[in-house]
């Protein structure tokens, strides 16, 4: 009995502190977590850092992307602005090669939204891999991470590149040896990550660009590498 009753006093006491302590927040107006929204930018692929090539977009004049972006706190009931803006010291960009708004609205009953940022596919961008960063900034409604989830890196090109998907099996049983020319004609055949296909869909685009190949060689119209030599590929088939 004198332990049930040395119990009842400890709840007592735990009860009537926890009472004080939610009355004093509601006098003072201390915010709890869910009454405060952290905003940030979710990673892409685990990292945050988009890479772009318009190489692969058959001549098109802009591109959209899709970031992601979140929050902590109570789900909103109405519509919210965050804001982002570009962080000066990092970017390499132009102001010509991208558009975003710096005010963003976060619609209400979801904890995902995307913030649109257009890329311009201009002149300068066939010598350059030009760099974009962004940044999350705390808004009347949203304070921005200050981790570095609240940025968002975005490299942007339309030159010429070896990919990295061009290894050493697609050398040996695909399309051969390298060279800028020869992906930029492959590229009107398949315009997509060749590293990503399955084997039989690689075998399928190999050969479908090897009969390219042999189509412009039999109207006397061949393809020919920067070194004079008539393009060709090894795929069987």
């Amino acid at each position: 009995m004198i332990l049930n009753t040395e119990c009842m006093k400890t709840k007592s006491i735990l009860l009537f502190l926890a009472t004080c302590f939610l009355l004093a927040c509601q006098k003072d107006k201390i915010p709890f977590y869910e009454d405060v929204h952290h905003v940030y930018l979710k990673r892409i692929d685990g990292k945050h850092r988009i890479d772009y090539s318009f190489v692969y977009s058959n001549g098109a004049e802009y591109a959209i992307l899709n970031l992601p972006v979140t929050y902590t706190g109570r789900l909103l009931e109405g519509n919210a602005i965050y804001k982002v803006e570009t962080l000066a010291d990092s970017t390499t960009a132009v102001t010509e090669e991208y558009e975003f708004s710096g005010e963003q609205e976060f619609r209400a009953g979801r904890y995902v939204d995307t913030l649109k940022v257009r890329i311009n596919n201009v002149e300068r961008l066939k010598s350059v891999n030009a760099r974009l960063v962004l940044k999350l900034v705390t808004s009347d409604q949203f304070i921005a991470s200050v981790r570095d989830s609240s940025q968002m890196e975005i490299y942007f090109t339309n030159k010429i590149a070896h990919p990295d998907w061009w290894n050493e099996n697609v050398v040996n049983f695909y399309l051969g040896t390298y060279s800028d020319k020869k992906l930029t004609e492959f590229i009107k055949i398949y315009s997509g990550n060749y590293g990503d296909l399955s084997e039989d869909d690689k075998l399928y685009y190999a050969r479908e660009f090897k009969y390219e190949l042999e189509r412009r060689a039999a109207i006397d119209d061949p393809i020919f590498e920067n070194n004079g030599e008539k393009m060709t590929v090894p795929v069987v088939g």
